[in-house]
Order: C-alpha cells, then structure tokens, then sequence
C-alpha cells in the first residue's frame, strides 16, 4: 500500500493533470463561443440579405404585371386600329373606281 507522501504525489499529479485539462477546456470552450458568435452574425446578415432580395423580387414581380398591363391595353389598342383600318380600306375600295369601270 502506497504511503501517504506517495498518495499526496499522486493526488497532486492528478490535479496538476486536470488544471491543464480545464485550462485546454476554457481556451476550447472560448474558441467554440467565438466561432458561433460568430456564425450567429453571419446568420442574421444572411437573413437581412434575403429579406432584401425577396422585397426586390417582390417588387419587380409587381412591375412586371404593370408592364403585362400595359402591354395587354397596347395591344388592345392595336385591335381596335386594326379594326378602323379595315373598315377604312373597305369604304376606299367601295368608292375607289375599279380600273375596268374607266373614269
């Protein structure tokens, strides 16, 4: 059985060991707690960053049916030309003479 001097080596020994275990332990702990402060940044960034990309699509998605709005009126407009142009040519060639008839 060991004696009470070796005990008393032991036990120190074993708490020299384990101080430099906690002292690894808190430069881990606080390398660990930085890094995820870290990474917890970047996170709410990147959150911020897509909240601004989807108000701008959003926004552009809302241009974009002013403009199919505006193109669907233009085109109906271009109908209705197209309508009063027929009608137009239809009442020359109604009155135009026709060269067989001579003037």
């Amino acid at each position: 059985m060991p004696t009470q001097e070796e005990r008393l080596t032991i036990v120190e020994q074993a708490i020299k060991g384990f101080s430099e275990d906690m002292k690894d332990l808190k430069h881990h702990v606080t390398m660990l707690i930085g890094l995820t402060s870290k990474e917890e940044m970047d996170y709410r960034e990147t959150r911020i960053a897509v909240r601004a990309i989807q108000e701008n699509v959003q926004t552009w998605d809302r241009r974009f049916d002013k403009i199919e709005e505006h193109m669907g009126d233009l085109q109906h407009g271009f109908e209705d030309q197209s309508k009063k142009l027929d009608q137009v040519l239809l009442l020359l060639t109604t009155l135009a003479p026709k060269p067989e008839q001579g003037t």
